[in-house]
C-alpha cells in the first residue's frame, strides 16, 4: 500500500491499490466550521460525518458527496485524493 504522508483526512480504501482521502477535515478548518455546523448545513447526520471524519467509513453515497461539494462550495478534485499503488 502506498505511504499516506500525513494525512488528517478521511480515508477510503477502494479494491486493494487505490486509496481515496477525503478531504472534508481540512475544507471544514478552512471555513472555520465544525461537525455541528456542517451537519445542519447539509442535513448529513452527525454519526455520518463523525464516522467520516475519524475513518470509519467504509463507502460514500453519492447524494452526500453532493452535499458536501455544495457546502463547501468546490469541485470534487478539491474533496478527494485518489493515489493509486504502483504494483
Amino acid at each position: 500500500m502506498v505511504g499516506m504522508g500525513n494525512y488528517p483526512h478521511y480515508l477510503f480504501l477502494i479494491k486493494r491499490f487505490i486509496m481515496v482521502i477525503c478531504l472534508a477535515t481540512t475544507l471544514l478548518e478552512k471555513k472555520a466550521k465544525n461537525l455541528r455546523c456542517l451537519e445542519k448545513e447539509t442535513w448529513i447526520s452527525y454519526q455520518a460525518l463523525w464516522s467520516m471524519k475519524n475513518g470509519k467509513t467504509k463507502a460514500i453515497n453519492f447524494d452526500t458527496i453532493w452535499k458536501l461539494l455544495e457546502a463547501f462550495k468546490c469541485k470534487p478534485n478539491d474533496l478527494f485524493i485518489i493515489i493509486k499503488d504502483k504494483k
